[in-house]
Order: structure tokens, then sequence, then C-alpha cells
């Protein structure tokens, strides 16, 4: 099938099959390898990202709000809606499972130092930075106002059954999140509305373009009403955006796994075909569970996909989700096709969409600064 060439940076080799090192800086360039037919797809959405860019900052000294963040993907969403004039701070260290965490003196002084605080309202530690701080904070249960939802624990019969790990992975709940964050900053700093209002439709527009290309590309790859196994819960959410059921979880919770004959159940699925792939993260990788996707990938010859979940370096939720989802299609293909050539992504063209559109926004904001 004819294929072109874009290089856009530099990805480590086998990142399909790459345990993924939190430690390691996120890039979001790549070498990418784009099918003909996805030629036009992507074209769309780079001129969609371009056509909805709207300035929305002025020139300014310097940041007027300091948020901490609890984990590194809500102070994407954060950026989304502060910009420059945000200064964000992640509190969770990279590479630390966030269920164990608890919160050190240092962070409990970066919290305290913050104007804002955002949380995911899931790990316990969030609640003793909260009791230990005056600092104003948001949580599940303001994002919920904007229209976050936790969806059914995947596997489980019981639809009363919510999941709350990895929630913010979905692009509804990413826009309620950016929307609640967008309410509070105009709630401290009204001054700054038209700014946080305008970035805030911003990243709507670029999420819902998001939602049309990873349809095209499912639909495309056979990837709707896929059937998978999750290494955690947090992978749910990211199945879920792409159209895949999940019928299973290898661990439920922290030291909550799988019972016996239905870890037996699924090594027989992934043997005929009834479950396609197995799909892990970086935060299901710091858990147990990804031992047992070893073993089953090792027994029955299934993929694995390790997606990044948690610990996204400098990634917009953009970028996360098209990486995500490149790493997908590429695993795929390469288990269908017996070849092993994980170097080449398809989706990460996002990545130069973003850039292009901060280079715009610099300028933009350049000539608006020699202007006044």
């Amino acid at each position: 099938m004819s294929k072109f060439l874009i290089i856009l940076g530099t990805l480590p080799n086998n990142v399909i099959n790459w345990r993924l090192n939190v430690n390691n800086n996120y890039d979001a360039g790549g070498i990418i390898v784009i099918r003909w037919r996805t030629v036009i797809p992507l074209v769309a959405i780079l001129t969609l990202n371009l056509l909805a860019f709207v300035p929305t900052a002025t020139a300014q000294e310097g940041p007027v709000m300091k948020v901490a963040v609890a984990i590194t993907p809500f102070g994407a969403l954060v950026d989304e809606v502060g910009g420059d004039l945000v200064e964000t701070t992640t509190l969770l260290p990279e590479g630390v499972e966030p269920h164990s965490f608890t919160a050190t003196p240092q962070i409990i002084q970066a919290a305290e130092e913050a104007d804002l605080l955002v949380f995911s309202g899931h790990f316990p530690w969030e609640q003793d930075i909260a009791e230990q701080t005056n600092t104003p904070f948001i949580t599940i249960d303001d994002y919920e106002t904007y229209g976050a939802a936790l969806s059914p624990f995947p596997g489980k019969n019981d639809s009363s059954t919510e999941n709350p790990h990895g929630y913010w992975l979905l692009p509804r709940n990413a826009i309620a999140i950016a929307n609640a964050t967008r309410a509070k900053l105009t709630e401290m700093q009204p001054a700054y509305s038209d700014q946080w209002n305008a970035s805030f439709d911003n990243f709507v527009g670029r999420v819902n373009g998001l939602k049309e290309f990873i349809n095209a590309t499912t639909v495309e790859n056979n990837i709707i009403d896929m059937h998978a196994v999750v290494v955690f819960p947090a992978e749910a959410y990211i199945a879920e955006a792409f159209g895949i059921h999940v019928d299973a979880v290898l661990q439920e919770g922290e030291n909550i796994f799988i019972s016996g004959s239905k870890l037996l159940a699924i090594q027989e699925a992934l043997q005929n075909g009834s479950i396609s792939v197995i799909l892990g993260s970086d935060v299901g990788d710091l858990q147990a569970g990804g031992e047992f996707a070893d073993q089953l990938a090792q027994d029955t010859g299934a993929t694995i996909i390790w997606w990044r979940a948690v610990f996204t370096g400098t990634a917009d939720y953009v970028t996360l989700l098209s990486y995500d989802l490149g790493l997908l299609v590429e695993g795929l293909d390469n288990a269908q096709s017996g070849t092993d050539n994980t170097t080449f992504l398809i989706v990460l063209v996002f990545a130069g969409a973003m850039a292009v559109v901060s280079v715009v926004e610099a300028i933009i904001l350049v000539q608006r600064a020699r202007e006044e």
C-alpha cells in the first residue's frame, strides 16, 4: 500500500511494545507513516485546528495565577484555559504510583503557595492536602456540575458501579474539567474572563475535531466495537473514547485482582479471538496487573498496547489522545501483518498542528505587543 513520510522529530524505537519509562520526557514529535486514505482526514483536522484558532491572550508581564494540580493531565487541561496567564505545578512526582502516594511536607508547601488547587477527587492524599492548606480547590463535584460523569466499572454487570479511575481521559469529562477551571479562574480573576472564555472555546473546538478524527480512524481500522481486556480500570476510559468494549479488568483496584476462573476465561477469549487486545497504561504498569498482562501475552500471543494516562510529559490533551490512538492502530497493524517495525505512528500529525498553532499565537502576541 502506498505511503508517504512526514518527519516532525524523533521517538523511541519499538514504541508499541516499549514498556513506558515514566521518567523519560515525552517528545510529541515522531516519524509518521500515513496511509494515503488517511491523508484527507488528517489535512482536515490540521486545517480545523488552524481555522478554529482564536488568539486569547494579550501581551502581559507574566502569570497572574499559580495553580497546583494533582496529576499531569489536569495540568494540561488547566493550561488549555489559562495559557501564559497561569503558572502550573504538578503535585504528584513523576513515576510514583498515585493510589499509594502520601503527600510530603514539600508537596503541602507547594499547595499552600498556589492560588488554586485542581484535584481529581479520587486520591486520598488530595483530601489530606485540602485539610492542611487554606488554598481554594476544585474537584470532581465541580466537574460534574459542568457535565462530567463516571462510566460504569468495566466488566461489571451492575451498571450502577462507577469507575473513578482515569475519568479525565474521556473527551466529555476533559471538557467539563476545563469548563470548571474556566469558571473558577473567572471567579478569582474576573478581569481576564474574556481570555479564559476564549481559550476554553478554542479547546472545545479542538476536542470536537479530535472526536471526528477518532471516529474516522477507528471506523477505517475496524476498531469500533472491538473487545479488549484492560490491565487497570483507568485504561477503560481511553478504550471508551475509541469505541472499544472492555470485557474485563486484570486488576480492579489496589490489591484487588481478577479471580483465577475469570483469568482462565480471558485467556481462552484471547486465544479464540473474542477478545482482540490487552490494553495497559503507565499507571497500570506500576500495578501488579502489568505482570498478569505480560504473562497473558506470552501464553496466548496476544498484543499488548501500553498507553499514556497519568504521566503525559508535555503533551496536551489532544496530542495525548492522538498519541494513544496511534499506538493502538500501529500495534494492531503489526499484529495482523506479523511485522515488528514499531517506530512509526499514524496520528501524531496532531502534534504538528499544535506546534503550528503555538507559532501562530506567538506571532500574533508579538504583533499586538508592538501595536500597544
